[in-house]
Parts: C-alpha cells; sequence; structure tokens
C-alpha cells in the first residue's frame, strides 16, 4: 500500500486549525483515534479496498460512533468519504498527533526491550530519559522477542540502538569495509 502521509498532513493541519479555533484539540485527538482504530480492522479494510464498498465506508463509521464524534470529525469524516480518502484515517491521525504534540510541547519516546525486562531496569530507563527530555516526555515501553539484550530509543526521527542486535550490526558493517 502507498503511504499516505503526504495527503494526510493538508487534513491533519485544517483539522487541527479548526480545532485550536474551538478549544476542542483534546476531543478531536480522541476522536481521530476512534476512527483510526476502526479504520484498521479487517472488516473496515476489505471495504476500503473494495471500490463498491469504499463509498460506504464513512457513512457505517459515522453511524457507528454517532454518539462520540463532535462536528468538526463528523465532518473530517464526510470530507474524507467524498474524496475517497477515508483510507488515510491513520496517516491523518499521526499527522494530527505531531501538530498536537508540538502545541503541547510534548515528546513522545519509545522505547524497545527484550522480553521480560524488569519493571526496575523500565524505570531505569525511565527516569533518565525523564531527566533528560522532561517531565512533559511520554516514554512507551515495547517488549520484543528480536532482542537480545540492550535496549532501542526512538524520539521522533532520532534512533539511539544500544541493543546488542545492534552493536553486532554496527560490528559487521565495520568487518566489511
Amino acid at each position: 500500500m502507498a503511504d499516505l502521509t503526504p495527503q494526510a498532513r493538508p487534513y491533519a493541519k485544517a483539522l487541527f486549525k479548526a480545532a485550536l479555533e474551538t478549544q476542542q484539540e483534546d476531543a478531536v485527538a480522541n476522536e481521530v483515534a476512534l476512527l483510526s482504530q476502526a479504520s484498521q480492522t479487517d472488516q473496515i479494510i476489505s471495504m476500503i479496498e473494495d471500490p463498491t464498498e469504499r463509498q460506504k465506508v464513512g457513512a457505517i463509521l459515522k453511524d457507528l460512533f454517532k454518539a462520540e464524534l463532535g462536528k468538526l470529525t463528523a465532518n473530517l469524516l464526510n470530507v474524507l468519504t467524498e474524496n475517497n480518502r477515508v483510507a488515510m484515517l491513520p496517516e491523518l491521525y499521526s499527522a494530527y498527533l505531531a501538530l498536537y504534540e508540538e502545541h503541547k510541547k510534548q515528546k513522545n519516546v519509545s522505547v524497545t526491550v527484550p522480553m521480560g525486562v524488569s519493571e526496575a531496569a523500565k524505570q531505569v530507563i525511565k527516569d533518565k530519559l525523564l531527566r533528560k527530555e522532561g517531565d512533559s516526555t511520554n516514554i512507551v515501553f515495547d517488549e520484543v522477542d528480536s532482542l537480545i539484550g540492550g535496549f532501542v530509543i526512538q524520539s521522533g526521527d532520532e534512533v539511539l540502538d544500544l541493543s546488542i542486535k545492534g552493536r553486532l550490526k554496527k560490528l559487521v558493517n565495520q568487518l566489511n569495509i
């Protein structure tokens, strides 16, 4: 599937601007997150991929979440449906979230650790990151099987790979030169 992020950014910017003007940026973030999650279910994906069903997706989502959606998000869903852009909801949410975090001066940091890492080790990493990045930093831990030891920190475009796997890759690259 093609990357829809470039097409999603203008929609996210317009939505964020409207949300700021009406002071609904928190509510809109939650509503778009809800739509993004719903659009990634198997049934909705199959409908989006079927040209005969594609136009129905927006109406189905709007009916499903009628009580949860505010006027701005409902209007967004109408525009996306009219322009056959419902498939970009996950990318639109990511772009909106980036604008939201920048506005709130929040920073998201993802830490990938091996399976079974102790809570004490996670707390040490979290404490050091909070001292370095600030108290408004949101830190999310992701445990994966592919890491033997160490960890990987990702903050925006920056990646700090302190895993054994990363160190081995670096060593192999150095030896191949």
